[in-house]
């Protein structure tokens, strides 16, 4: 990843366009970071986005910042209000209720009817169903 510095600004920049937006310059097919700063276009050290709870914040990516001599990727985490929490648990609930339904028909609808054929018991069942809930709880 590179950024061009246009009005002391940072942008996003493929190494690429340099080319085009300079199509009278004869560049080498290997561009040394030397040659790109004296183009305005610098390496940007790329950085793992942060850990942070999905139901209650966000992450996105924010404007490089230039760190003892390197820019560096930067990244925000903010808190949602209320609204994008509730529709967060909403959108949450949803997908582990269709985990919960595609667990149920692989695995506890298969004792069920073992269980209706006096082939396994009824706790194997109830059981299997609790199993499938912990794994997909809900937020209430």
């Amino acid at each position: 990843m590179y950024i061009k510095l246009k009005d002391g600004k940072p942008e996003k920049y493929l190494v690429e366009q340099l080319r085009r937006d300079n199509p009278n310059t004869s560049f080498p097919k290997n561009l040394s970071n030397d040659l790109l700063a004296d183009w305005g276009v610098f390496p940007v050290i790329t950085t793992t986005a942060p850990e942070f709870d999905l139901l209650t914040q966000y992450c996105k990516e924010v404007e490089p910042l230039e760190i003892a001599g390197k820019w560096t990727q930067v990244w925000q985490v903010a808190n949602k209000d209320q609204k994008e929490i509730e529709n967060s648990i909403i959108n949450y609930n949803a997908n582990q209720k269709e985990l919960r339904m595609s667990d149920y028909s692989q695995y506890a609808d298969p004792l069920y009817f073992k269980y209706k054929r006096n082939e396994s018991t009824e706790q194997e069942w109830l059981n299997k169903i609790q199993e499938i809930k912990n794994k997909y709880p809900y937020i209430e």
